[in-house]
């Protein structure tokens, strides 16, 4: 199974859960991204772009630019993958959209790409 399938899924079973338990992202990040090698985790950035485009709900939002964020520190180079660096002004403005908190991890996205 793909990372953008994965994240679907858990983006699924969290929106099913009667409780929706704070730490379940964090464990699910865990547990996608640890596994992964750097290359992979480069990969991975650009493939999850179009899913962070297209949530709608603010926190499930916070939690893909989260995942992106952990590639991103994963792939440990800071070269931006293609789909991200002509995506940026539409991820910045999407990020807008979605409150203050997903500002500022873009915000930190732009720090570590010296943006």
């Amino acid at each position: 199974m793909d990372i953008v399938q994965n994240v679907k899924l858990a983006i699924e079973n969290w929106s099913r859960s009667e409780m929706q338990d704070e730490w379940y992202f964090t464990s699910f990040r865990e547990g996608l991204i640890n596994n992964m090698d750097e290359q992979e985790a480069y990969v991975g950035i650009d493939e999850i772009i179009p899913l962070l485009l297209d949530v709608k709900n603010d926190y499930v939002f916070s939690e893909v630019i989260e995942i992106m964020m952990e590639l991103v520190r994963k792939s440990n180079t800071t070269e931006i993958p293609p789909r991200l660096r002509s995506n940026w002004r539409l991820i910045s403005n999407t990020a807008k959209t979605h409150g203050g908190y997903a500002v500022s991890r873009f915000d930190e996205l732009e720090q570590f790409y010296r943006i």
